[in-house]
């Protein structure tokens, strides 16, 4: 009996469309579904049941599910449904039993990502803190911190609205949110302090709404100067958080305007709310509710025609970035498979002609290099403009037509 193959997996009445992202114990995908006649897209986050970890994973999903049934707030991420111990179906017929996650789908990406094109000006700024803040006090008047928040778990829909994502690490704080927590989660550049004990030094209890609050301020500070504020991953071992948390706050802004002109032109009701945000010690650290009165939220936000007309420019780079890094991993890909076969001694036509083209393009596309490596030490931002994009484009197609001409 043939074996049937179809042109999409599916999850139920959810159609398989491509892989959005992948971790440890689950996968995210875009899935569509006919809804009412009109199809419709979504995010499934699917886990495997047959996993041998599977206790954990349902500890795990359950952890997740709790806080995004509590939270019904447009700046957070929605759980749509939940799908238990359902037929995962491959395109090849096979089929294995999952548990899925239906969440809102937001189609324009993570904020990293246009954060990486350029600084945002003050108005856009303020318009996206404002929804960032928003979200965030919704959680925290639910007992919620998220302690996992970077500007990867920030989200836009098809409008370029903000919507806080990936809940797995959030949980209650406890009663009147004064509850202390003692585990010890984040992303390295974005913990507070009270996370990063010395060497030597027992780990100690925090408020999760403060934590939160630290990151916050490093995302706000990212997005209107596209710098991190600290060097390290460790604010403790950072030189510029030193002078914070011994109150030294001009001499920390003087060092900070040095490098850097946009930091320079910063108000001072800016930098006083960052001050606030990443004070060291965490039970004077601002709260979300003190934010949203401070000085620095009033005045004029960007309109939504505004940011659409900006975003809409921004995510065109994006693409052509992205689009550039895929022809690169296809060429490399290529070149290992080749190098694979000659180190089998197998032989086929094209081979040499490959090895002399590409040794006669090594130099230009070594320096084909989109990164988004760390700021502090781990990641470090550099992007082409949109110049050197469409030449690079051009140069990558132009190798791979001589290169399959060649073949």
């Amino acid at each position: 009996m043939s074996q049937q193959y179809n042109k999409f997996a599916s999850v139920n009445d959810y159609i398989i469309i491509k892989t959005l992202g992948s971790g440890m114990t689950s996968k995210v995908k875009l899935a569509t579904k006919n809804v009412n006649g009109v199809i419709q897209k979504f995010a499934l986050k699917i886990y495997k049941t047959d996993n041998k970890d599977q206790m954990q994973i349902i500890t795990m999903i359950q952890k997740e599910i709790l806080p995004l049934r509590e939270i019904q707030h447009k700046n957070v991420i929605q759980l749509i449904d939940c799908l238990q111990n359902v037929d995962y179906k491959k395109k090849n017929g096979n089929s294995y039993k999952v548990f899925a996650l239906v969440l809102e789908y937001a189609e324009s990406g993570d904020l990293f990502e246009f954060i990486a094109q350029a600084p945002f000006s003050e108005k856009i700024t303020k318009a996206y803190f404002y929804q960032f803040i928003d979200g965030l006090i919704n959680m925290h008047i639910k007992g919620l911190a998220h302690r996992d928040l970077k500007p990867e778990n920030l989200l836009l829909d098809k409008h370029y609205n903000l919507k806080i994502a990936d809940l797995g690490f959030s949980n209650y704080m406890g009663k009147n949110n004064t509850g202390y927590m003692h585990t010890f989660l984040g992303t390295g550049g974005y913990m507070a302090p009270e996370l990063i004990p010395k060497d030597g030094e027992q780990q100690s209890k925090y408020v999760g709404s403060q934590i939160d609050i630290f990151a916050a301020g490093i995302i706000l500070f990212l997005m209107r100067t596209r710098v991190w504020p600290f060097t390290n991953k460790n604010p403790k071992k950072c030189d510029n958080f030193k002078l914070l948390s011994t109150h030294k706050y001009e001499d920390f802004w003087t060092r900070l305007s040095n490098s850097n002109e946009i930091i320079k032109q910063l108000s001072p009701e800016f930098k006083d709310l960052i001050t606030n945000m990443l004070c060291f010690e965490q039970s004077s650290r601002i709260t979300a509710a003190e934010i949203i009165s401070h000085p620095w939220m009033d005045g004029n936000l960007a309109t939504e025609q505004e940011i659409k007309q900006e975003f809409e420019q921004r995510k065109q780079l994006v693409e052509k970035n992205k689009q550039a890094d895929k022809l690169k991993r296809q060429i490399i890909k290529e070149k290992q498979k080749q190098q694979s076969v000659n180190n089998n001694n197998s032989m086929f036509t094209g081979l040499n002609a490959y090895r002399s083209l590409s040794e006669e393009y090594k130099q230009q596309f070594e320096g084909l290099k989109i990164e988004f490596e760390n700021i502090n030490n781990e990641r470090k931002i550099k992007i082409l403009n949109e110049q050197e994009i469409q030449q690079n484009l051009n140069d990558i197609i132009k190798f791979l037509l001589r290169f399959y001409i060649h073949r």
